[in-house]
Order: structure tokens, then sequence, then C-alpha cells
């Protein structure tokens, strides 16, 4: 009898414990990547609720199909906490096509999740471009073309491989084929074309391609034409624009002639003046008829003269009746001067046009950059274009410009939509022409509508509440940096509810689809959080950053595009160029001073400047280099896509883990163990020797993208720096 007694106390005992861990309640959320890069850290972002002041026990396995755990991290969460932690991915040179992630929680709360990760090498997008430079932009037929051409890649390493050149006529003839020619040690290949003395005229075409990658090819072209280098050029200055149709205005053109010979010398000589309005294709205008403004005067290298509008303020269409001051918008003021110079009594004539307008200014609301929905309680973010008619910029500090705006709302107690105005704002021109607008619409409204004023113009903007909206706990993420760029830190803003300071905040950064670096806002008394992260190579051409937060009885997420720019210490190989002198006479030697690393290869292009007169475009700059590596571009969008809570935790690159009721399109959570057993003893794989992580981990942001590749200094490598020179060129001096 005393031994039944025994077994039944223990029995009972045993209930009571079990009953006691099965009151243990509480839900999960679990942010998981979907790729796993070998050496790398996967990071995994936990948020508890419903069960504080209780410590959570997990553990996490990186499983391979053979069901070997690989990597083991058990880790405590104190009171139920939300962290940030790292799982150890080793790099074992056979690493599977994809691995189970298997997450259980052993203790405080019960449940068991389990994801897919599948392999991604961490390598970054390789880009690749051609470039080609000429000796000059145009040729006269039987001169010498000559021309160089060289790959690079994204890491500034210069293509050693073979090239594919072609040079076809205007008429599309091919008149040089080179295959599989290259310079192996500098990647710098140069050649040269012999042109006939009697060629096709008009612009040629420079084809070069490789067989590394077939859209990796490059055109360049210059003209060939019979013409005479200019000694000295001729520009005008006039005013920026012409508004007829405000007769209370002064009606004068004031025009400046400018011109000077290459040197930057004055030209003295004589000015034949043809100045007035391109009637072309208008019945009012009689051929012979009086021209406004038809004069001679002398010149010194600037003259200045003055068109009248007086002749026509008056004068009438006789077909109309109508002014002519209020139909000269959109035609253009004809100008033509010739300057002949006293000394060789050589002619230069120069043509141009001033437009006329209907408005001195032009303004609208900038859809493109305006977001197109608002979150009620959070700022409101639109840009209004506002220029001169001609684009330039209006330069005033005065604060003239008038935003007028007011929501749209239910009430409820009177069962019907009802408007309120909200408190007008003005603001001063912008400099850049585009003027950033701010307004906060209160939480109840269903609509925002926008109406800005300046000098007689306006234009009006409607925003809607989007349907996708959750009605509370709205979070918003906007770019504080003006340029973001490789290599500095980006900063960008994070405004949120009332009421959501006691959340902790996580965010991810994404780019080729892939998440490179994660972290978590630490928690302050504003509702404007600032979040800035070190820009790296791997961001490039663009990236994405989320915001999310999960909470008890609510949860919400933003994202944001933003374009990585790269900057010019991408170039490691320095080149300084000097000269001796800054003026010299003609026939006198000139010293050039080149300094670079070692083995380094300088090419060195010398043009006569009268030649830019005539064409220009035929050189290679720092820039042309930068912006051929960074090909595309995704500006941020005001979509769905990217502030849908649902649509971005559903974005590729994230997996969200979850036993919350309403998210059938996460992840479904397991209550029992998957099949990756059976285990010895019955409990889940420990890790290999070596692969466990410590026992705290920091939640501190964590880069994973790895270290940034170093580029290869210069362009080039090799022996010696050499340059050569051209005795015998006449419009280019250096090749």
């Amino acid at each position: 009898m005393l031994f039944i007694c025994t077994l039944l106390c223990v029995f009972l005992a045993s209930d009571v414990t079990n009953a006691k861990d099965s009151s243990i309640t509480g839900s999960h959320w679990i942010v998981v990547p979907d790729r796993y890069t070998p050496g790398v850290p996967i990071p995994l972002t936990f948020n508890f609720y419903n069960i504080s002041g209780v410590d959570v026990d997990v553990q996490v396995d990186l499983i391979r199909d053979d069901h070997h755990s690989v990597s083991t991290l058990t880790h405590t969460f104190k009171g139920a906490k939300s962290e940030l932690v790292q799982l150890k991915v080793p790099d074992t040179g056979d690493d599977p096509n994809r691995y189970t992630l298997l997450i259980n929680g052993l203790n405080g709360l019960f449940f068991q999740q389990h994801a897919i990760l599948y392999y991604d090498s961490g390598a970054v997008p390789e880009m690749f471009a051609i470039h080609i430079q000429t000796d000059k932009g145009i040729y006269k037929p039987g001169q010498t073309v000559r021309f160089r051409t060289f790959g690079i890649s994204s890491d500034m390493m210069v293509y050693s491989g073979q090239f594919n050149i072609s040079i076809y006529d205007p008429k599309g003839n091919q008149m040089k084929k080179l295959v599989n020619v290259s310079e192996p040690i500098y990647g710098v290949f140069e050649d040269v074309f012999v042109m006939d003395t009697e060629p096709v005229l008009g612009k040629w075409r420079i084809k070069v391609s490789v067989d590394r990658q077939k859209t990796a090819t490059e055109e360049k072209y210059f003209k060939v034409d019979k013409y005479v280098l200019p000694k000295f050029q001729v520009k005008r200055r006039t005013n920026s624009l012409l508004v007829p149709a405000q007769r209370e205005r002064a009606w004068n053109l004031y025009c400046y002639i400018v011109c000077r010979y290459t040197y930057g010398k004055p030209v003295i000589g004589t000015v034949k003046l043809y100045a007035d309005i391109d009637y072309s294709k208008t019945p009012w205008k009689k051929h012979g008829d009086e021209v406004m403004v038809e004069a001679t005067f002398d010149i010194n290298g600037e003259a200045k003269f003055t068109v009248p509008f007086s002749r026509i303020t008056n004068e009438v269409d006789p077909y109309t009746f109508q002014p002519f001051v209020e139909k000269l918008a959109g035609y253009h003021l004809l100008i033509k001067a010739s300057v002949t110079e006293s000394i060789n009594n050589i002619t230069k004539n120069a043509t141009s046009q001033v437009v006329f307008y209907q408005e001195p200014y032009k303004m609208h609301f900038d859809h493109s950059s305006s977001m197109s929905f608002f979150k009620p309680g959070l700022p409101y973010i639109g840009h209004v274009i506002l220029t001169q008619a001609n684009g330039n910029p209006i330069i005033s500090s005065t604060e003239n410009v008038r935003l007028v705006s007011y929501v749209k709302f239910y009430d409820h107690e009177s069962h019907r939509y009802r408007a309120k105005y909200l408190t007008e704002q003005t603001y001063a021109p912008s400099v850049t022409g585009s003027i950033e607008i701010s307004v906060i619409p209160p939480v109840n409204a269903s609509s925002l509508h926008l109406e800005v004023f300046y000098e007689g113009l306006t234009d009006t903007l409607n925003v809607q509440k989007p349907y996708w909206l959750m009605d509370d706990g709205n979070i918003q993420i906007s770019q504080n940096s003006s340029s973001i760029v490789v290599g500095k830190d980006a900063v960008f803003n994070v405004i949120r509810s009332d009421g959501l300071h006691h959340i902790p905040f996580f965010y991810a950064i994404f780019a080729n689809s892939r998440m490179l670096q994660t972290g978590y806002l630490h928690d302050n008394a504003s509702n404007t959080m600032q979040l800035s992260f070190h820009v790296t190579d791997k961001m490039k051409p663009y990236g994405k950053l989320v915001v999310y937060y999960f909470d008890t009885d609510l949860w919400n997420a933003d994202a944001l595009y933003f374009d990585v720019k790269e900057d010019a210490n991408k170039f490691k190989n320095k080149v300084a160029l000097s000269f001796d002198k800054s003026q010299a006479e003609p026939g006198e030697n000139v010293s050039l001073s080149i300094t670079s690393d070692p083995q380094s290869l300088v090419n060195l292009l010398a043009v006569d400047q009268s030649v830019l007169l005539l064409a220009s475009g035929n050189d290679v700059t720092q820039s042309d280099v930068i912006r051929s590596l960074q090909p595309s571009s995704h500006s941020s969008a005001d979509s769905s896509e990217l502030h849908d809570p649902k649509r971005v935790m559903e974005g590729q690159g994230f997996q969200l883990l979850t036993d919350v009721h309403g998210f059938q399109w996460a992840t479904g959570f397991h209550k029992r163990q998957i099949d990756c057993g059976p285990y010895p003893g019955g409990m889940p794989p420990s890790a290999l020797p070596g692969l466990i992580m410590p026992a705290s981990p920091t939640a501190v942001p964590v880069l994973l993208s790895g270290a940034t590749p170093t580029a290869s200094s210069g362009l080039v490598s090799g022996a010696i720096p050499t340059a050569s020179s051209g005795k015998h060129f006449l419009e280019q001096e250096t090749w």
C-alpha cells in the first residue's frame, strides 16, 4: 500500500508541473533574411508579447538537408525583451544550396519555427564600361584620327582583354575594322585612322566592343568637315526672358556683344547687328517690313545695344485686331551679329534667339517628388517647382509664396463629411527652384487638399489617405542627407505617431535583393528619431531602408529607396598636373609636370582651344567613368510596395515568422518538431565544436556585408610612367 501511494504522489506532482508550464502564454515575431552568405552572420530579430517579466530561452540551429547541424545559438531573452542577435554561418567550401533555420522556444515561451535560407555568394554585381577618347572632335579631309580605348570594372581595374573596333562613315559604311586587338600590360589600346582626302562629310562613328559581355559596347562620334579654325569667338548676353504682355514694365531688351580671341585678348573691329521678331508662319508679317534694329557700330572686346519694343506696343493684328504684344508668347527675338576684326579683316558671325513668355514665372507641384498619399498625424512632404519662365531660379528672400491647405474628415456626430482649414504657410523662392512644403494633417483626416499662390500663379494638389493605412501607430521615413555617397554616413529621419516611445524599432538595409545590415533605434522622448549608417560599395547602385516594430496590439513598417553615388576618392591613383608658367608667348617653351603612383601609364592630350569652339565631347572625364559604372537607379517611390506595412514585410529579402492570428501571409508557425530527426535522446542537434555563439550576443547595428573591397591603386599597372608627344600635330598638340 505504501508503494502505491508513493507512485500516486509522483504522478500528481508531474501533472502540477505540466499545468504550470502550459499556463505560460505569449506571442512571438521573428524576422530573418531569406538568404545566407558563407562566413557572414545571420541577423535574427526577436519580439515577444503578452509575456513580460518572464525569461525566454531560445535555441537556433542551422541545419543541412542531411539533418546535420552546422551552427547553434542558445540565447536567453531577459524579461522577454526584444533583441537582435546573430547566428554564425560557417564557410565550409562546399556550402549547400540551402539551409533550414530551426528556432525552438525552450523555456518561458514554447514554440517552434523554421525557415529556408538559400545560398548567396555575397558578391557585388560587377559593372563594366568601355570608354573612347579621340584627339579632337572635328577633322578636316585628309587628317589623321587618333583614338584610344579602355575598359574598366566597378573595382576600378582596367580590362586587359581583347577589343573589337570598327569605324563607320555617315552612310554606315565600315571604313576600318580591328578584331581581337589588345594592350595586355596597361589595358589602354591606341590606334589611328587616316582620313581620305575626299571623305563623306558629316558625323562619323567609332564602335568598340569586347567579348567579355554581349552588352559591353560603346560608341563615340566625331565630325568630318571643311572648316577654318576660328581665331576669336562672338558671344552675346541679353535679358534672361521677355514678357511682352506686361506693358507696365520696361519694354527694352539690353544686349551685349562680347568678342575675344581664343587666347583671351579683346577683338577690335566693327559689328553689324540685325534684331527682329521671328514672325515666321504668321499672317501679319510681310516680307520687307521694317525690322526693329539694324545698326553698325564699333567694338573693343564688348559693345552694348538696345532693342526697343515701343514700335509694336500699340500695333494690332490687321486680321484679328488683337494687340501684337498679346500674341508674342512662344515666338523668338532673332539676333544676328557679324563682327569683323580690324587687323586681318576676318569676319565671324553669331546668331541667337530670345524667347517670349506669357508670364515671367512658372509654378507647379512636382508630382514625381511629392508624396502621393498622406499618413494622418505625420508630416506630409511635397515639392513646388517655382522658377523664372526660362527655368532660371528666382533670387528672393521674401516669403511671398502662400500655401493654403485644408482636410476633409468624417464627423460622427453629424454623420457627414466636413472640411477644416489648416494654418496658412508662406515660403521664400528657393535658389534650387524647388520648394519643400510640409503640413501635418490631423489624425481624423481622410483627404488633403493643397493650393499654392505666387504672383498671380496658382496650382493645386489633392492627396488621399491610402486604403492600406493602419488606424494607429504609423511611422514614416524621410532622407536627411542631400546625397548618399560611398564611404560616408547616410542620415535618415524616422517619424512616429504619439504613444510609441516605449516600443523598440528595428531597421534593415537591402541592396541587390539581399540584407546587408541590421540594427535597432534607441528610444528617445521625441517623435522624430535619427538613423545613420555607413554606406558601403555593396549598397550600389541603390539600396532600400526598412524600419519596423511589433507590439502587443499593433505593428507597422515603412520603407524607402535611396540612390548611392560613387565618390571621386574611388580613384586610388592620385594624378597631379601643373605648368611652369600661366602665360607664354608663341614659340616659347612650356614645361609640364605630372605626378602619379609608381608604375603608372600616363596618356596626354593637348589641343588648340579654337578646335573646342567647333566641336567637343571627345575627351573622357573622371565623372564619365564614375557615371558609367552606375548605370541604374531606383529613386524613392511613393507606392504601396514601399509604404504598405504588409507589402514591406512581404518584400524580397525578408521572412516573418509569427504565431499571431491574422497573418496568413507570413510564414506559419509549427506546433510540432519538423522532420529533422530522429535526434539522439529526443533533443535538437547541438552545434559543432567552435560554432557556438557567445552566450550574450550584443544587439547593436551589425554590418553583414563584410569588408569593403579594396581597389587597386590607379587604373593600370606596369612599367614606369611614359608620355608620347606629337611633333607633327597641327590642332592637337600632344597625344
